[in-house]
């Protein structure tokens, strides 16, 4: 007769056991290749004078374990223009930031004028960074308190036209 109780032979077990195995390595190796990317963190501010506009700055540092490059900073204002540029000086190309370095760029006027009339104005405009794997990033603030990153799925109108 039966009793209803089923013993696991040495080589279910065994089996189990060979498959929890396999399951610990693939989570190892997924945390282990995610932790080796690039990553990035954005700093924005604004500065300047009521008398004479203000200015925004950018700092972008590699938070990750992989050097990457930022090759375009660019901006779309709350009317609609959008301007794309390189991110450094245009002689300068690409700035490669290696772990743990940051670089900082400014969309600052000339002549000792803001590029802004106004803060809401630098509020409103959205900021873009654009690294060299082509992934476009949007920099924006968090209800005053701190910068925010956003990665996002498009790229910039003015990389599809270089293209073209």
């Amino acid at each position: 007769m039966s009793d209803g109780v089923t013993c696991l032979s040495a080589s279910d077990i065994l089996a189990s056991l060979a498959f929890i195995a396999s399951l610990l390595a693939l989570w190892i190796s997924w945390k282990t290749y995610d932790r080796d990317t690039h990553s990035i963190k954005v700093h924005k501010s604004i500065f300047g004078h009521p008398s004479t506009g203000w200015n925004v700055s950018i700092s972008v540092a590699n938070v990750g374990r992989r050097p990457i490059s930022i090759v375009h900073k660019s901006y779309e204002s709350p009317d609609g223009r959008h301007c794309s540029f390189s991110f450094l000086h245009p002689e300068a190309g690409s700035a490669r930031i290696e772990e743990g370095d940051s670089v900082a760029t400014e969309f600052k006027g000339e002549n000792g004028q803001g590029f802004f009339r106004t803060t809401e104005e630098a509020r409103a405009t959205k900021f873009f960074i654009t690294d060299s794997l082509g992934e476009t990033y949007q920099v924006g603030f968090d209800s005053g308190k701190k910068s925010i990153l956003q990665k996002l799925k498009i790229k910039l109108m003015s990389n599809k036209n270089q293209t073209l």
